[in-house]
C-alpha cells in the first residue's frame, strides 16, 4: 500500500506521482519476460511479490486524499502512523492496516546546493521538489520512485541502478553518476540479486544471479566524470561472478 504523508503537496505533484505508481504497477503485473534471463523473468520473484505487496496492480488515476481508485488508497496522514478502521478507509486490494505499506514524503530541499531527486528513509520515500521541475512527467517520476522501491525490498545501489535501467532506459532511467560507480566497487560489484563485469574500457554489463544479461552502463565521452568512471571500472572482474 501506498501512504501519502500529511504535507504532500495535492494537485499537480499529486497527480504525477499516482501515474508513476500506476506505471510501475503495469510493468510489474506485466512481469517484463526476457528472452536471456533464465529464469524467464529478469527480475527475481521475490522482488516482484515484494513489490506487488506494496504496488498491487490495478488501474490508479488522480484522485482526492482519502478516496481509493483501483489497489491504492490515497490517505493524508503522519508517517509511521495507521488509521484506525472506520467505514472511510477503503482500498480494493490489500486490506490497507495490514498490507505492506511505503510512506511517500514530500521534502523541499530548497537550501541544499546538491539535491538529490529522491532518497530512502526506513520504510519511507522522500520525493523532492526538483523532482517535479517544469517539464517533469509521470515516466520520469515512476524510474525514480522505482529505484528507491528497490532500496526499501533490501537491494543496493547496483540493484536498483540495473534495475531501473532494464524497466526505464530510454523512459526515466538515468545513468549511474560517480557516487553510484563507487559503491559498486565499494560492494565488490555485487547487488543483491545482480553482479557487474567488465565488459569493455567504456561498458559495464549486468546480469542477475541466473546468469541472464539485464543491462549494460556505458560511460559516455562527454561525461564530465568520464576519466574517474573508467578508472573504477578498470578494477571489476572481466568474467562473470560464480
Amino acid at each position: 500500500m501506498i501512504v501519502f504523508s500529511r504535507g504532500f503537496p495535492t494537485g499537480q505533484r499529486l497527480d504525477l506521482t499516482i501515474q508513476a505508481i500506476d506505471i510501475i504497477a503495469q510493468k510489474l503485473h506485466q512481469k517484463i519476460p526476457h528472452t536471456s534471463a533464465a529464469p524467464p523473468f529478469a527480475l527475481p520473484t521475490d522482488l516482484i511479490l515484494q513489490l506487488d505487496a506494496v504496488v498491487w496492480n490495478g488501474t490508479h488515476c488522480p484522485v482526492e486524499p482519502g478516496s481509493a481508485v483501483g489497489s491504492v488508497t490515497v490517505m493524508m496522514m503522519n508517517p509511521g502512523t495507521l488509521p484506525a478502521p472506520s467505514g472511510n478507509v477503503t482500498a480494493i486490494g490489500p486490506n490497507p492496516l495490514t498490507a505492506p505499506s511505503v510512506t511517500i514524503l514530500y521534502d523541499n530541499l530548497s537550501t541544499l546546493d546538491r539535491r538529490p531527486r529522491a532518497y530512502k528513509w526506513g520504510r519511507s520515500i522522500g520525493l523532492c521538489e526538483n523532482l517535479f521541475a517544469p517539464g517533469a512527467n509521470p515516466q520520469n517520476i515512476a524510474a525514480v520512485l522505482f529505484h528507491e522501491l528497490v532500496h526499501i525490498c533490501g537491494g543496493n545501489e547496483l540493484d536498483a541502478e540495473a534495475f531501473e535501467t532494464f524497466l526505464f532506459s530510454g523512459t526515466g532511467a538515468t545513468d549511474p553518476d560517480l557516487d553510484d560507480w563507487e559503491a559498486f566497487r565499494k560492494r565488490h560489484w555485487r547487488g543483491h540479486w545482480v553482479h557487474l563485469t567488465k565488459q569493455t574500457n567504456t561498458r559495464g554489463a549486468v546480469k542477475n544471479n541466473f546468469g541472464g544479461a539485464l543491462c549494460t552502463f556505458d560511460i559516455a565521452p562527454s561525461d564530465q566524470d568520464a576519466d574517474a568512471k573508467q578508472q573504477i571500472l578498470q578494477e571489476a572482474p572481466s568474467t562473470s561472478l560464480g
